[in-house]
């Protein structure tokens, strides 16, 4: 994989987190744990700051261990964004951990379809 594909993967990993963040936020207005980790794999994403930088500055997952439901998978999401940085098959596990926020907020008839908007909402890069 070239560089600049990793980093495409990184981008899009971030904006799969990003979608569904207002889950954690809305849990925890105060706690930026998620946020700033978004915004480091998108710092990194854009050649902004080192892989090693990102995961020493990164704390997203210690916010999804203080929540559940949602707000829990919303952080795990932008955790996996983050270490995109180091491995790029991470970015598979930021879009379904958003899947899972998305869907684990609707009715159980309407789970599928909630996961279907979620991974056909992701930007294009």
């Amino acid at each position: 994989m070239t560089d600049d594909n990793h980093r495409l993967l990184a981008l899009w990993a971030a904006d799969s987190a990003e979608h569904v963040l207002q889950h954690f936020e809305l849990e925890r207005p105060n706690d930026d744990r998620p946020r700033v980790a978004i915004g480091l794999a998108l710092a990194w994403g854009r050649g902004q700051i080192t892989m090693s930088l990102a995961r020493k500055l990164a704390s997203a997952t210690k916010a999804a261990l203080e929540v559940s439901g949602a707000a829990r998978f919303a952080a795990l999401s932008a955790a996996q964004a983050v270490v995109v940085s180091h491995v790029a098959a991470h970015d598979l596990g930021a879009a379904a951990y958003a899947i899972k926020a998305a869907r684990s907020v609707v009715a159980p008839a309407n789970q599928e379809e909630a996961g279907r908007r979620e991974s056909s909402g992701a930007i294009a890069f």
